[in-house]
C-alpha cells in the first residue's frame, strides 16, 4: 500500500479538519441549548439566522475558545431540534427565545456578549434595546424590516390588501400575517445600549448597504462591508474573511 510521506500529506490531501469544539447539552426551562468550549467566566451567546441552527455555532465557537470565551446557542422556533414545533417563526416566538437564552446567560456567566445573524438579529434588537452585552456583533443583520417586507410584496407582486384578504403570507424570511406586518411598522428600533459592530454583506438583498451604513451611523455602531460577500457567507470565498473578521472582532 502506498503511503503519502507526512510532509506531502497537506499537499496532496490539504489540510486536516479542526478538531471538534467540546461541547455540553443544557436546559435552559424547557429549551434545550449546547455550551461549546471550555469552562469561561465569559461567554457569547449565540443567536442563528433563517434557516440555520445551534450547531452552526461552531465556527465563531473554536474562535472565541481560543480568546476565552465560552459560547451559548440554542435553536430557534421552526429550525433545527425545533423544526417540527407547532410555535410559528415569527417575531413574538423569536423575542422569547432569546429572552430565555439571554437570562439564562446572565444568570451563569459574570460577562455576556452576543453574536446574532440575519432575523435572529432582528429579533435581539426588538428584545434587548436596553439590556447591556459587554459586546455586540451583528453579522448580516435585519435591521429594518419594514423595509425587507415592502421588498418582498414588489418581488411577489402583492400589498397590504391581499396579505389581509388571506390572513398570512409566506415569504423568504417568515410567514407574513396582518399582525405581524402591524408590529414590524409600529416597532422601528430607536434605542440601543450595547456597544455594536456589524458585518454587512455587499450583495446582501434583504437589506442594501445604502439601508444599513446610514442606520449604523444613527446608533453609532462600527459597520464592515464585505462587497463580495451573499447575506448568508457560505461562499467557499467566504471562510477566509469572515474566520478573520471573527479573529479581529471577538
Amino acid at each position: 500500500m502506498f503511503e503519502i510521506p507526512q510532509d506531502l500529506k497537506e499537499y496532496f490531501l490539504g489540510p486536516d479538519p479542526p478538531p471538534p469544539v467540546e461541547r455540553r447539552e443544557v436546559d435552559l426551562g424547557g429549551l434545550s441549548a449546547l455550551v461549546w468550549g471550555r469552562p469561561a467566566v465569559k461567554v457569547y451567546l449565540y443567536v442563528h439566522g433563517k434557516d440555520g441552527d445551534r450547531e452552526d455555532a461552531e465556527d465563531f465557537a473554536r474562535v472565541a475558545e481560543a480568546k476565552g470565551f465560552q459560547t451559548l446557542s440554542f435553536d430557534l422556533p421552526g429550525h433545527g431540534t425545533r423544526r417540527d414545533e407547532e410555535k410559528k417563526r415569527d417575531v413574538w416566538s423569536g423575542m422569547e427565545t432569546v429572552t430565555l437564552a439571554a437570562d439564562y446567560a446572565f444568570a451563569h456567566w459574570k460577562q455576556v456578549s452576543l453574536l446574532a445573524r440575519s432575523i435572529g438579529a432582528y429579533y435581539c434588537l426588538q428584545a434587548f434595546p436596553e439590556r447591556k452585552f459587554e459586546k455586540v456583533i451583528l453579522q448580516s443583520p435585519i435591521l429594518d424590516l419594514e423595509w425587507l417586507v415592502k421588498k418582498i410584496f414588489h418581488w411577489f407582486d402583492t400589498d397590504v390588501e391581499e396579505l389581509k384578504s388571506k390572513g398570512d403570507f409566506p415569504t423568504p424570511v417568515e410567514t407574513l400575517t396582518p399582525a405581524y406586518w402591524q408590529y414590524v411598522q409600529e416597532h422601528p428600533l430607536t434605542k440601543w445600549s450595547s456597544p455594536t459592530w456589524v458585518l454587512h454583506a455587499g450583495k446582501d438583498r434583504f437589506q442594501s448597504t445604502d439601508l444599513v451604513v446610514p442606520y449604523c451611523r444613527r446608533f453609532q455602531w462600527s459597520v464592515a462591508v464585505c462587497l463580495t460577500s451573499d447575506h448568508d457567507f457560505q461562499g467557499e470565498a467566504d471562510k477566509a474573511p469572515l474566520a478573520i473578521w471573527y479573529e479581529d472582532h471577538i
